[in-house]
Protein backbone atom coordinates (compact mmCIF):
# COMPACT_ATOMS: atom_id res chain seq x y z
CA UNK A 1 0.00 0.00 0.00
CA UNK A 2 1.37 3.37 -0.95
CA UNK A 3 0.48 6.68 0.61
CA UNK A 4 1.77 10.21 0.36
CA UNK A 5 3.23 12.23 3.18
CA UNK A 6 2.55 15.91 2.62
CA UNK A 7 5.20 18.50 3.17
CA UNK A 8 8.30 16.47 2.25
CA UNK A 9 11.21 18.86 1.87
CA UNK A 10 14.39 16.80 1.99
CA UNK A 11 17.46 18.64 0.75
CA UNK A 12 18.81 17.34 -2.55
CA UNK A 13 21.91 18.76 -4.15
CA UNK A 14 21.32 20.48 -7.49
CA UNK A 15 17.58 19.74 -7.46
CA UNK A 16 14.50 21.53 -6.21
CA UNK A 17 13.16 20.12 -2.96
CA UNK A 18 10.37 17.57 -3.44
CA UNK A 19 7.02 18.45 -1.93
CA UNK A 20 5.84 14.92 -1.09
CA UNK A 21 7.32 11.55 -0.17
CA UNK A 22 6.44 8.18 -1.58
CA UNK A 23 5.90 5.96 1.43
CA UNK A 24 6.10 2.21 1.08
CA UNK A 25 4.57 -0.31 3.38
CA UNK A 26 7.37 -0.38 5.96
CA UNK A 27 9.19 -3.69 5.82
CA UNK A 28 12.20 -5.53 7.13
CA UNK A 29 15.20 -5.90 4.84
CA UNK A 30 15.78 -9.41 3.54
CA UNK A 31 18.39 -10.09 6.25
CA UNK A 32 16.04 -8.74 8.97
CA UNK A 33 18.65 -6.25 10.21
CA UNK A 34 17.02 -3.06 8.93
CA UNK A 35 13.56 -1.54 8.94
CA UNK A 36 12.99 0.19 5.61
CA UNK A 37 10.69 3.20 6.06
CA UNK A 38 11.20 4.86 2.64
CA UNK A 39 12.70 3.57 -0.59
CA UNK A 40 15.03 5.79 -2.58
CA UNK A 41 13.38 7.32 -5.64
CA UNK A 42 15.66 8.92 -8.22
CA UNK A 43 13.31 9.47 -11.16
CA UNK A 44 11.33 11.51 -11.98
CA UNK A 45 13.35 14.34 -10.43
CA UNK A 46 10.30 16.02 -8.85
CA UNK A 47 9.64 12.84 -6.81
CA UNK A 48 13.23 12.20 -5.67
CA UNK A 49 13.65 11.08 -2.10
CA UNK A 50 16.27 9.24 -0.05
CA UNK A 51 16.07 5.78 1.42
CA UNK A 52 15.42 5.92 5.16
CA UNK A 53 16.08 2.91 7.39
CA UNK A 54 16.39 2.09 11.07
CA UNK A 55 19.18 -0.36 11.86
CA UNK A 56 21.11 -2.03 14.66
CA UNK A 57 24.84 -2.67 14.47
CA UNK A 58 25.51 -5.70 16.70
CA UNK A 59 29.29 -5.26 16.35
CA UNK A 60 29.10 -1.77 17.87
CA UNK A 61 25.90 -2.24 19.89
CA UNK A 62 24.47 0.92 18.27
CA UNK A 63 20.99 1.60 16.94
CA UNK A 64 20.91 4.18 14.20
CA UNK A 65 18.87 5.91 11.54
CA UNK A 66 20.31 5.90 8.00
CA UNK A 67 19.36 8.43 5.33
CA UNK A 68 20.89 7.51 1.96
CA UNK A 69 20.52 8.64 -1.62
CA UNK A 70 22.29 9.77 -4.73
CA UNK A 71 23.18 13.45 -4.59
CA UNK A 72 21.56 14.19 -1.22
CA UNK A 73 22.65 16.85 1.19
CA UNK A 74 22.22 14.98 4.48
CA UNK A 75 20.31 16.75 7.24
CA UNK A 76 22.30 17.78 10.32
CA UNK A 77 19.79 16.04 12.59
CA UNK A 78 16.62 13.95 12.69
CA UNK A 79 14.19 13.52 15.58
CA UNK A 80 12.28 10.71 17.20
CA UNK A 81 8.93 11.73 18.66
CA UNK A 82 6.53 9.81 20.88
CA UNK A 83 3.50 11.79 22.03
CA UNK A 84 4.72 15.12 23.40
CA UNK A 85 8.32 13.95 23.89
CA UNK A 86 10.90 14.59 21.17
CA UNK A 87 14.54 13.50 21.01
CA UNK A 88 16.76 15.32 18.47
CA UNK A 89 19.53 13.10 17.09
CA UNK A 90 22.56 14.75 15.53
CA UNK A 91 24.24 13.27 12.48
CA UNK A 92 27.09 11.06 13.66
CA UNK A 93 28.70 10.02 10.35
CA UNK A 94 28.56 10.63 6.61
CA UNK A 95 29.91 8.18 4.02
CA UNK A 96 30.32 9.48 0.49
CA UNK A 97 30.14 6.62 -2.00
CA UNK A 98 30.09 6.72 -5.80
CA UNK A 99 26.36 6.03 -6.15
CA UNK A 100 24.99 7.23 -2.79
CA UNK A 101 25.66 9.41 0.19
CA UNK A 102 24.90 7.71 3.52
CA UNK A 103 24.20 9.75 6.66
CA UNK A 104 24.02 7.95 10.01
CA UNK A 105 22.34 9.18 13.17
CA UNK A 106 23.36 7.16 16.26
CA UNK A 107 20.48 6.70 18.71
CA UNK A 108 21.41 6.51 22.39
CA UNK A 109 20.35 3.30 24.12
CA UNK A 110 18.04 5.14 26.56
CA UNK A 111 16.26 6.91 23.68
CA UNK A 112 15.84 3.66 21.71
CA UNK A 113 14.44 1.94 24.81
CA UNK A 114 12.01 4.81 25.41
CA UNK A 115 10.81 4.64 21.79
CA UNK A 116 10.42 0.85 22.01
CA UNK A 117 8.31 1.23 25.17
CA UNK A 118 5.88 3.78 23.71
CA UNK A 119 2.71 2.77 21.83
CA UNK A 120 3.09 5.28 18.99
CA UNK A 121 6.20 7.03 17.68
CA UNK A 122 7.46 8.66 14.50
CA UNK A 123 10.71 9.67 12.89
CA UNK A 124 10.94 13.30 11.79
CA UNK A 125 13.28 14.07 8.89
CA UNK A 126 13.36 17.67 7.66
CA UNK A 127 9.87 18.29 9.03
CA UNK A 128 8.32 15.12 7.57
CA UNK A 129 6.77 12.72 10.07
CA UNK A 130 7.17 9.02 9.29
CA UNK A 131 5.24 6.60 11.55
CA UNK A 132 7.26 3.78 13.12
CA UNK A 133 5.53 0.38 13.04
CA UNK A 134 5.95 -1.08 16.54
CA UNK A 135 6.20 -4.74 15.56
CA UNK A 136 8.86 -4.15 12.91
CA UNK A 137 10.73 -1.66 15.09
CA UNK A 138 10.87 -4.24 17.88
CA UNK A 139 12.31 -6.79 15.43
CA UNK A 140 15.21 -4.45 14.53
CA UNK A 141 15.85 -2.37 17.66
CA UNK A 142 14.58 -4.75 20.35
CA UNK A 143 16.92 -6.52 22.71
CA UNK A 144 18.92 -9.19 20.87
CA UNK A 145 18.23 -12.76 21.98
CA UNK A 146 20.71 -14.24 24.47
CA UNK A 147 23.54 -16.29 22.93
CA UNK A 148 22.34 -19.76 21.98
CA UNK A 149 18.63 -18.81 22.06
CA UNK A 150 16.36 -20.20 19.37
CA UNK A 151 15.45 -17.69 16.65
CA UNK A 152 11.94 -16.21 16.85
CA UNK A 153 9.29 -18.01 14.82
CA UNK A 154 8.84 -16.73 11.28
CA UNK A 155 5.72 -14.58 10.71
CA UNK A 156 2.87 -16.34 8.94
Amino acid sequence: MKALVAGMALSWALLPCPTSAQVIQPRLATDGKALILLEEIREPPQQRQPMITLEFSPELGIRHVRVAGKGIVPPAAVSLQCGAETWPIARSEVRLMPEQTHAFFAVEKAVAEAVLARPSCRLIVVGVQIPLPRDLLQAVWGAPPPPGAAPPPAPR
